[in-house]
């Protein structure tokens, strides 16, 4: 065995293994040369033992074992992180939407303010990032590659290497920030104006996540503990005694994180941060422009945040399997197929009582659309641009209608488009952007509505899109990855 191998044993008290970081540096010579002799030491015995011997083999035993052990925690933990592949992936921006392609190239639509959507040219790409008017690659060998940041923060942030994680701002391309979260724990940044402190991570170590707020920073570190820095307004960097964190997550003026055992923490500043730390067993969760709702395990509903005309008023159901919700009002379908609804009622949206054997609900801006176990649909609530004139319809195995999330926003056009069992599609309501103009798709998976747009994902892993296309939210001719072929909402 190499002498190097092991450092010299001297029986002392304070004799003991090697520090792990000995195992990290050594992992590949300790898989090769040490295993195969491991066991025959653990047993070796010889033909005459004194006192001296028998101790020395004891700890030659507890010592090979804690080899062991580390090698284990070497080959899981000291692995340069992450194991680099091209993983599908989406992030949006202010005005853009960018998508990671499975062979490691990017595809980007949108406005294009700053360059933010010339990203043709990328390769090898393994996580991508989106500024309010930037976008950031991350490559397969740790290097950075940019679209839309300015020219001296572009130098800066195209030198990083050894990254294995990018994180980019998200205020309106005005003061974007970005940070790179290296392989050895550190933290390099650049960007933003750092008015709160917020850029000054140098210091941190151990750091295997960064999350970023409007203008304060969080940071993950490997033993679940959370370091922050920026601006404490609303008490968002207080988060020292925080403990078994394995994701962390950055609001405007909030901190979120998710606990090893399910549970979430959330800083005290953040007006509903007590109500959302007590949740648990959430099998579901919609979020509105003023409340967020989740669906629990056991069929019972929880929410926090504005309630705007009783559509928080979800105490006493029981027994739901699915919620939806538009601006002023709360659907839930219940198991037995039936449906209750709260909330807003001036346009007789909620008059789902009568209804039965229902297996999807989709709550429009004012409306409510039920598909019936036999394939048709019902629906009330307002119809200004016929919407809602679903009666007709068959075989439908989904559906999706817009809803403008914003009670405030009353000026926008309706529509609803429905997913035939054949791969075909129907569509009513609003049509001059030309969004119903889906008669012609076949094989379709999945749609989606936007305000005045429609989406739709074809078995293949190609999409369709037809509406309006002031900002290039219509530009998915590149978009494809097989696997999103295998996607159906439900």
């Amino acid at each position: 065995m190499d002498s190097e191998l092991i450092p010299s044993i001297r029986l002392s008290k304070q004799w003991g293994p090697p520090p792990l970081k000995f195992f990290h540096a050594h992992t590949d010579t300790l898989k090769k040369k040490l295993l195969p002799v491991v066991f025959l030491i653990v047993k070796l015995e010889l033909p005459e033992e004194d006192e001296m011997m028998i101790e020395i083999r004891k700890r030659l035993q507890i010592y090979i074992s804690t080899v062991i052990l580390f090698i284990g925690l070497s080959i899981s933990i000291a692995q340069p992180k992450p194991a680099f592949a091209a993983i599908p992936q989406v992030a949006a921006g202010y005005s853009h939407t960018v998508g990671l392609k499975s062979g490691g190239t990017v595809v980007a639509v949108g406005l294009n303010y700053l360059g933010e959507t010339i990203t043709s040219s990328w390769s090898d790409i393994v996580q991508i990032a989106a500024g309010g008017a930037t976008t950031l690659g991350l490559k397969s060998d740790g290097t950075v590659v940019t679209a839309g940041v300015d020219n001296s923060d572009k130098a800066e942030v195209e030198s990083w290497t050894d990254i294995i994680q990018i994180i980019a701002s998200n205020d309106g391309g005005m003061e974007d920030r970005f940070f790179g979260v290296k392989a050895d724990g550190t933290v390099v940044s650049k960007g933003g104006l750092n008015h709160y402190n917020e850029m000054n991570v140098e210091s941190w170590q151990n750091i295997r996540q960064v999350a970023a707020g409007n203008y304060h920073t969080v940071g993950l570190k490997d033993d679940g503990t959370v370091v922050a820095v920026g601006d404490n307004t609303c008490g968002q960097i207080d988060v020292s005694v925080w403990s078994n964190i394995t994701q962390v997550a950055a609001g405007q003026n909030h901190t979120v994180g998710l606990k090893s055992n399910g549970t979430v923490v959330v800083t005290a500043g953040y007006s509903y941060g007590q109500d959302i730390a007590s949740w648990v067993n959430i099998s579901q969760v919609v979020a509105t422009s003023e409340y967020t709702l989740g669906l629990k395990s056991d069929g019972t509903v929880v929410a926090v945040g504005h309630s705007n005309r009783g559509s928080l008023d979800i105490n006493s159901w029981e027994d739901i399997v699915h919620i939806s919700a538009g601006p002023g009002h709360t659907v839930g379908l219940k198991s037995d197929g039936t449906v209750v609804a709260v909330g807003r009622n001036e346009d007789g949206r909620l008059s789902v009582g009568s209804w039965t054997n229902i297996q999807q609900i989709v709550a429009g801006s004012d409306s409510i659309i039920g598909l019936k176990s036999d394939q048709t649909l019902i629906a009330v609530g307002d119809n200004p641009d016929g919407q809602l004139d679903v009666g007709t319809w068959n075989n439908i195995v989904h559906i999706s209608t817009w809803n403008n999330e914003s009670p405030r926003i009353t000026n926008l056009r309706g529509h609803s488009v429905g997913l035939k069992s054949d791969g075909t599609v129907v569509g009513v309501g609003y049509g001059d952007k030309n969004q119903l103009d889906v008669s012609s798709w076949i094989n379709m998976s999945q749609l989606a509505t936007g305000s005045e747009f429609t989406v739709g994902l074809k078995s293949d892993g190609t999409v369709l899109a037809v509406g309006d296309n002031y900002y290039g939210q219509l530009n998915q001719s590149g978009f494809y990855s097989p696997q999103l072929a295998a996607i159906k909402l439900t």
